[in-house]
């Protein structure tokens, strides 16, 4: 009884409190997550998740507008299909590279889409143009916010490609803030949620960068995973080169033909690497 009773009283506490927390933010998940309503709601959070523990998911997917497009759409319906659709996190924030997601640094704004998918349907959006005209501004979310509310068995990584737009191969600094950012990212996934797989999805080809930029990034995200100890998917031996018209229009991102190729060859890799 008193068990029942104890149970009762924290249920209608969490109620209380993320009822209080929407009058504050004037605003729920179904629209855009917007810097106050994340703020306004985080210690909600917290409370409801050290009452009730987090809720357990198979899969956190981390990309950037790859994820956003035709690739990460294809690979997420995959994971869905191999573990269900309550088993499944995407996070894709267009523009975004590692340090955009990390807790402490300036958040990230993204300008050129944002897709969210949880097990939780009202959590659930996407950003994207509309008859030219460009989406909302949508603040990228910090690992910890992600971490605060779901725990993963793995946690797949598509990051690296943004990079490339400023990187300059011959600058020993240039390698150096890559390897802070990505030793943080790495970090913090394991500090925020313990035990959980780490891949590493590398950028695919792209005719926009040159061959030794692109090998150049490629390689060091391979090293870092060596020193940190996470496993690499190496996304160049699977898409072979860009060719613009037919891999895509841009020289960087994907049509849905190759796109979905590149996804499901991507899939059978991280079936081969973990056993969740």
């Amino acid at each position: 009884m008193k068990s029942s009773l104890r149970k009762f009283f924290l249920l209608l506490l969490a109620g209380f409190l993320f009822g209080q927390s929407h009058k504050v933010s004037g605003q729920d998940f179904r629209g855009t997550p917007s810097l106050s309503n994340e703020t306004s709601l985080q210690g909600t959070r917290s409370l409801s998740r050290a009452l009730f523990g987090k809720p357990p998911v198979k899969v956190i997917l981390i990309g950037d507008s790859l994820s956003f497009g035709p690739f990460g759409e294809r690979l997420e319906q995959l994971l869905k299909d191999r573990y269900g659709e309550k088993k499944v996190c995407v996070f894709a924030s267009c523009g975004s590279s590692p340090e955009s997601w990390l807790n402490g640094k300036r958040i990230y704004m993204t300008k050129c889409g944002y897709r969210q998918y949880t097990p939780n349907p009202r959590e659930c959006y996407s950003r994207d143009f509309h008859n030219g005209r460009a989406p909302e501004l949508v603040a990228t979310p910090k690992l910890g916010s992600i971490f605060s509310e779901y725990r993963s068995s793995l946690v797949i990584v598509q990051q690296g490609t943004n990079w490339m737009d400023q990187f300059n191969p011959k600058k020993r600094e240039e390698y150096l803030r890559i390897g802070c950012y990505m030793r943080d990212m790495v970090k913090q996934i394991r500090t925020e949620n313990p035990g959980a797989e780490i891949i590493w999805i590398l950028p695919p080809n792209a005719s926009k960068y040159s061959p030794l930029v692109q090998s150049q990034i490629a390689s060091y995200i391979r090293r870092c995973g060596e020193a940190y100890h996470f496993r690499c998917i190496d996304s160049r031996k699977i898409t072979g080169p860009y060719v613009k018209g037919i891999s895509g229009r841009d020289g960087v991102h994907y049509s849905e033909v190759p796109a979905t190729a590149w996804a499901d060859k991507t899939f059978l890799k991280i079936m081969a690497l973990v056993d969740l």
